[in-house]
């Protein structure tokens, strides 16, 4: 694309925003691992340490998105959600409830994440990892923006390793934990194997050629004259 507008403008100018896997400068990046069954305790201890006004939590599904506004909402705190199942109006009313402060926690899947400006996030919290790596940069990039400091955290459980790895990959950073004083973090989830990794090692051993048994009649000859006349040994 770029070839062809030089052929066609004269003394053209590239304005590039940010380069793959360039993350806002102001947006400090924690992850906590924690096993899938503790996620929710989890999300519910973030909010009452780290505050409840202006942040924004991404799940990865439409279903989880519902499922974690109907737990909160049950704790008496008040969220939005947005989703490809919420029209237009619905997603303008939640937006605007958010950015007037009348609720301080939007919860959403990655339709929030890209071409939306919305002020003034304090933090994100990546309930779910992203299927996609680049929407982790999108999604932090909702906070730390026109020059206010923000925050992201992401919750990592054993079978997300692999994908938290390839997100530190992508923007070139070891991601520090973050501590909480209501919630005790369990460090070694980041060492042990996830477990799709550990089914891949079980098949591997499955699938591996096993030693060819030596027959127990490997020099035995067979002649057959007719039925139930079988001798062994027999010579040619």
């Amino acid at each position: 694309i770029q070839d062809n507008f030089l052929d066609l403008l004269d003394h053209p100018c590239l304005v590039q925003i940010s380069k793959r896997g360039e993350t806002a400068k102001k947006v400090k990046q924690f992850m906590i691992p924690v096993s899938p069954k503790e996620k929710l305790s989890l999300l519910k201890c973030v909010l009452a340490e780290k505050g409840s006004e202006r942040v924004i939590v991404f799940a990865r599904t439409k279903a989880r998105v519902e499922d974690l506004a109907h737990a909160l909402r049950e704790a008496d705190i008040e969220v939005e959600t947005i989703h490809s199942d919420k029209t237009q109006g619905q997603r303008k009313h939640a937006l605007n409830e958010f950015r007037k402060g009348r609720v301080g926690i939007i919860i959403a899947t990655d339709v929030l994440a890209r071409g939306i400006d919305i002020p003034e996030v304090d933090y994100v919290i990546n309930y779910d990892l992203p299927d996609m790596l680049e929407d982790y940069i999108h999604r932090i990039g909702r906070t730390g923006r026109a020059g206010v400091d923000g925050f992201a955290v992401s919750f990592v459980t054993r079978d997300s390793l692999a994908q938290m790895r390839d997100i530190e990959a992508l923007v070139k950073c070891r991601i520090p934990l973050m501590r909480l004083d209501s919630f005790e973090i369990d460090p070694s989830i980041l060492d042990a194997p996830s477990r799709r990794a550990r089914a891949k090692g079980e098949q591997d051993r499955e699938h591996k050629p096993r030693k060819q048994r030596r027959s127990l009649h490997k020099d035995v000859r067979y002649n057959y004259s007719g039925w139930g006349d079988k001798r062994t040994g027999a010579k040619k």
